[in-house]
């Protein structure tokens, strides 16, 4: 394991040890797209794609629990990172979530009718974070030095720093 993979995997935990995560879920978000007839000129393509995907997921979540204005209450936003795996094959993303004070009973409802509207094919695993420790290592156990230092674009931010207005890093 690299000094950089170590580094940002320490950051990470101090941070979310921290307490920056009111009410942290394990999100999964699988395309299984990987028998579709859908042909891509490159992965990267393919990536791109899933990714706006996210980002419009994000956005009918927030819609949902918080109603159309949702960009004008960033403290109420879910918030985290998703990691993309298999983007060359079945591409899914693993996330670390805060959903704020929203129940995880409606948000597990909700999050599989808000993706499979997006992605038909798609399904969704919403599971407590019990370990963040542990959660951490699974959701980086595909990135190396390599993908960390050219390959941040396999990381997606909710909420998304373009999407939102009231986005500030802190």
């Amino acid at each position: 394991m690299s000094m950089h993979h170590l580094n940002f995997r320490s950051v990470y935990m101090d941070w979310i040890s921290d307490g920056h995560y009111e009410n942290p879920v394990f999100v999964t978000l699988a395309t299984n797209c990987e028998n579709s007839n859908v042909e891509w000129s490159s992965q990267y393509e393919k990536q791109k794609y899933f990714q706006n995907k996210i980002n419009s997921w994000d956005a009918a979540m927030c819609r949902h629990f918080i109603g159309k204005h949702y960009t004008d209450f960033p403290s109420k936003r879910q918030s985290g990172i998703m990691w993309t795996e298999h983007a060359s094959t079945n591409i899914h993303y693993h996330g670390h979530v805060d959903i704020r004070s929203w129940s995880i009973k409606d948000y597990t409802a909700v999050s599989d009718t808000k993706w499979r509207n997006l992605v038909p094919s798609g399904t969704v695993d919403i599971q407590p974070v019990t370990d963040p420790k542990r959660l951490i290592g699974y959701m980086m156990k595909k990135q190396n030095e390599w993908s960390l230092k050219n390959n941040f674009d396999q990381m997606i931010f909710l909420p998304h720093p373009n999407k939102s207005r009231n986005f500030r890093l802190s």
